[in-house]
């Protein structure tokens, strides 16, 4: 069974000198094995497959695997930085015999009434779904750069790691996105009031898609440009709330935008709904219609 980051501990199972091996891999490295004593890690390939080792030490007794892991995540993040190359491993530890005795939860903190509804989860519409391949396509054609900070901002917020370091960047990440918008609107740099008169005018065209306050947007701004970018050791105060604010308002910011600006609505397709599913399909024309 395995031991996941939240229960258990190396002292449980594991002794002083035992070996814990975890996947390593690399992009513009080949790997050969390394080995001695002097190295808090060993490099080794089992079966084909590249592992870091580290042997447990006395003050590893009693900690969580976790604490094993962050070992090897930073070793192979020094790795990268040292070499200019990229090194990862798997969130995962196992034996000699490649078994899993620890792995870790791929779990995803919520903020209720924020990221869900009470009620818990909505069923995805196939409506939703169009909707979504009409705004990915907006999105691709007038700011691609948006799908790089909006991907960056949700990989970090379900991230395990020590999110009350990364809330500021979270919040940097979303805002970009609303910056990329408001330039390809207005065409300046999108300093403070660019912004908030471009959000006006989208908001005053459509009130429901965004109850942002403009109080908030001001401290979006002044969290973007001082704690997110250039606070070297005040990040901790934003909020995993304001970050969210902050991406609902990028992603509405993006919506009104394209209800505002796209001169063609996305394909006319009409779905067949079922108990199995839901297809859909380019609309006819009156003049197609004998060949559907």
């Amino acid at each position: 069974m395995l031991i996941g980051s939240a229960m258990g501990n190396v002292g449980e199972s594991l002794k002083k000198d035992d070996i814990v091996f975890c996947p390593i891999f690399s992009i513009g490295h080949k790997l050969k094995p390394i080995s001695g004593e002097v190295f808090l890690c060993e490099l080794a390939k089992v079966n084909k497959r590249w592992l870091l080792t580290y042997r447990i030490e006395e003050q590893d007794l009693g900690r969580g695997f976790e604490i094993i892991f962050l070992k090897l995540r930073f070793f192979a993040t020094g790795l990268s930085v040292a070499t200019n190359g990229h090194f990862w491993v798997a969130d995962v530890l196992v034996n000699k015999d490649l078994k899993p005795i620890w792995e870790r939860r791929k779990s995803i903190k919520l903020v209720v009434n924020r990221e869900i509804s009470l009620s818990g989860a909505s069923p995805l519409t196939a409506e939703e779904f169009v909707k979504g391949g009409n705004v990915g396509g907006w999105i691709a054609t007038n700011y691609p750069r948006v799908f790089n900070y909006h991907h960056i901002g949700l990989f970090l917020l379900r991230s395990s790691l020590a999110t009350e370091y990364l809330y500021a960047d979270i919040l940097l990440n979303f805002f970009k996105v609303v910056e990329i918008v408001t330039f390809a609107r207005a065409r300046k740099k999108p300093e403070l009031d660019v912004i908030m008169e471009e959000h006006r005018k989208l908001k005053n065209k459509n009130p429901n898609l965004t109850d942002i306050e403009e109080s908030e947007i001001k401290e979006f701004y002044i969290l973007r440009g001082r704690d997110a970018a250039h606070d070297w050791d005040n990040v901790r105060g934003i909020t995993r709330e304001k970050a969210i604010d902050c991406k609902l308002w990028s992603e509405a910011m993006v919506l009104m935008d394209m209800e505002d600006r796209a001169k063609e609505k996305g394909h006319i397709i009409e779905v067949v709904e079922s108990d199995k599913g839901a297809i859909g399909r380019l609309k006819a024309s009156n003049d197609d219609q004998s060949r559907l």
